[in-house]
């Protein structure tokens, strides 16, 4: 999903992986 959204917009990318920084190691 994140790295959907940092196709999408790069900006997108850096708020998800600061503010799910757990998630973002999940779902990548």
């Amino acid at each position: 999903m994140l790295t959907l959204a940092c196709i999408c917009s790069w900006t997108i990318c850096l708020i998800c992986s600061i503010f799910h920084a757990g998630l973002a190691i999940i779902d990548v």
